[in-house]
């Protein structure tokens, strides 16, 4: 995952996400309201639609402590999950967009920033009043022994073990939170365990990152806000990998 154009990649997921004020048209339990939505990603999600119910929320103040109290009502109202042919997904109901597939399907971030922008002509079907956040996920999980971790991964990103005597490190999760111009990125570094919690000799590398926007902005700029969060996460993954990695994804001319 880089503006380099690697010729595999570690990816485990990628996640594009928007939070936005409450549609009232998509805040509803009635199946055919996402209509116009699904009429414009038809060519990339044709058919298989499943929905999801979720319980309202009404909010009351503790007349006691002050503060707010959520609870279920039972009125309900839906998300939508499209499923292409590939596996990839979106998810979307009258407060949120999410569009996430697995590494495997992801061949570049041009590929994925087109189906940002389907995704985006559909959801302007809609009046949005406000956009609340607006997110980037990568995450790679990186398949290396413990002792090649200083030729892949740089070293300031990862504990040597024995600096826990006799002890058994079972996994070793690290997070920083970085504030870069107007974004915030969330990175979550280390070796992951697939089998946790038990001691596991398959363990992988982690690098997580994870970019939100939450400054109100418009509908019409998230693709040019979608290009900065990839920068900012590339410009990051260079930093945190070696060469050695680099040689292994062959950097394409």
């Amino acid at each position: 995952m880089s503006d380099r154009k690697y010729s595999k990649n570690n990816l485990n997921e990628i996640i594009f996400q928007i939070r936005f004020s409450p549609v009232l048209q998509l805040y509803t339990d009635k199946k055919d309201a996402a209509k116009d939505f699904q009429k414009i990603i038809g060519k990339e999600f044709p058919d298989d639609v499943k929905f999801q119910q979720n319980k309202k929320f009404s909010v009351t103040i503790d007349n006691d402590t002050g503060k707010p109290v959520e609870s279920k009502t039972n009125d309900e109202f839906l998300t939508w999950i499209f499923i292409n042919n590939s596996g990839k997904h979106i998810r979307l109901n009258g407060k949120e967009l999410i569009l996430s597939y697995t590494g495997e399907l992801y061949s570049g971030f041009e590929s994925f920033s087109n189906d940002v922008s389907l995704i985006l002509e559909g959801l302007k079907e809609y009046p949005i009043n406000k956009i609340n956040s607006i997110g980037l996920r990568y995450v790679n999980q990186i398949k290396i022994n413990e002792e090649s971790l200083n030729e892949y991964i740089n070293p300031n990103l990862h504990l040597i073990n024995k600096e826990f005597d006799n002890d058994q490190v079972i996994q070793s999760i690290s997070r920083t939170e970085l504030k870069i111009d107007e974004y915030h990125l969330a990175f979550q570094y280390g070796q992951f365990n697939p089998e946790f919690p038990n001691l596991s000799s398959k363990k992988e590398f982690i690098l997580d990152y994870d970019c939100i926007l939450t400054n109100e902005e418009q509908i019409e700029n998230i693709l040019i806000n979608l290009n900065e969060m990839h920068d900012i996460i590339s410009d990051r993954f260079e930093k945190d990998i070696k060469d050695r990695l680099r040689e292994e994804m062959g950097v394409i001319s």
